[in-house]
């Protein structure tokens, strides 16, 4: 809107060019081409183009596009009557003929072309961004359901087993489990149903599943967790972490020798830092990989962007896993 304004030759502040006939013409062109952009992305593209109308789409492009310049051309005829009154030879004076200027309409509509192809370009630009966005969004939503589809009964079996072992051994961590197990679960199907869920009940979620899995490891098997940060009122995206947390306890226990993982996690109010360490426990494993992982990765891409990184590396048969979230 303030294009025609900023661009006039006889720009000034006291605004007096917004008076001359070429800036109200070119003002009310941009004003209209401004209208139809809008009515071009929410109307005729997803109700016509998309829905493959192309012939009614068409016949609207031409009807849009005759109006506007029958317009520009009786405006401009307007506007310049006046201003012949006013000259030596206009029609107040005697002479002249006295209506307006005669107006080429084919240089109307050279002039009016070029941004209204613009506006159509732009508008079907942005359509088509927006819905591959959107599709990609409701891909990795349907991904993620996958996700938990497959991960929740396989760890709750896991859980249940572990859950039963000491039951049998009458420990009085069982209750402590059974809370978790329930904290967990509810978790998971109530509340990552958003974009971003709080990244205290994340953290929550994750030091139950750590603390799950703890029960049913071995006596030779070492797990150190930590986590420390500090900040409140922090987001992120809910289960984004927790695959490749899960690929510590899926790759890296070999129950044969003592070894020793280590799952450390810190947050500041602006990001937070996943690392893990654990051994490979055969030649075929995967290094960091797998459907959540997977998952996991396109996610990231789509909801943070390059406000992410993701390192992994293998040395002396351990597997390194790095990941930092900007959260802000």
């Amino acid at each position: 809107m303030l294009l025609p304004a900023l661009l006039h030759p006889d720009f000034s502040l006291d605004l007096h060019f917004i008076t001359l006939p070429h800036f109200q013409k070119t003002f009310f062109l941009y004003s209209l081409l401004l209208l139809f952009f809008y009515a071009h992305y929410y109307f005729l593209i997803p109700k016509l183009a998309e829905q493959k109308k192309y012939l009614l789409y068409a016949l609207l492009l031409i009807a849009f596009s005759i109006a506007v310049i029958a317009f520009m051309h009786y405006f401009l005829k307007a506007s310049f009557a006046p201003m012949q009154d006013r000259l030596p030879n206009g029609p107040g004076r005697g002479h002249g003929p006295p209506h307006g200027p005669r107006l080429n309409v084919m240089k109307e509509i050279f002039q009016f072309l070029p941004p209204f192809l613009a506006a159509i370009f732009l508008s079907f630009f942005i359509r088509s961004r927006t819905n591959l966005r959107e599709a990609q969004k409701a891909k990795l939503t349907g991904e993620l359901d996958l996700l938990r589809s497959k991960i929740d009964p396989h760890f709750l079996f896991n859980s249940l087993n572990s859950i039963y072992a000491l039951s049998l051994q009458n420990s009085e961590k069982m209750s402590d489990a059974v809370l978790h197990l329930s904290e967990m679960m509810r978790y998971v199907l109530y509340e990552t149903k958003e974009e971003k869920v709080a990244l205290e009940k994340e953290l929550q979620y994750i030091s139950g599943y750590i603390e799950m899995n703890r029960l049913r490891l071995s006596p030779n098997i070492e797990l150190e967790f930590k986590l420390e940060g500090k900040g409140q009122g922090q987001e992120i995206a809910p289960m984004i972490l927790i695959p490749f947390i899960e690929n510590v306890f899926k790759h890296g226990l070999d129950t044969e020798k003592k070894i020793k993982i280590d799952i450390h996690i810190h947050y500041t109010p602006d990001q937070i830092e996943l690392r893990t360490e654990n051994p490979i426990a055969t030649k075929n494993t995967v290094k960091g990989s797998g459907l959540g992982v997977d998952i996991s990765l396109k996610r990231l891409k789509l909801i943070y962007g390059k406000h992410f990184t993701y390192k992994q590396r293998t040395e002396e048969n351990k597997y390194y896993l790095q990941l930092t979230i900007q959260l802000k």
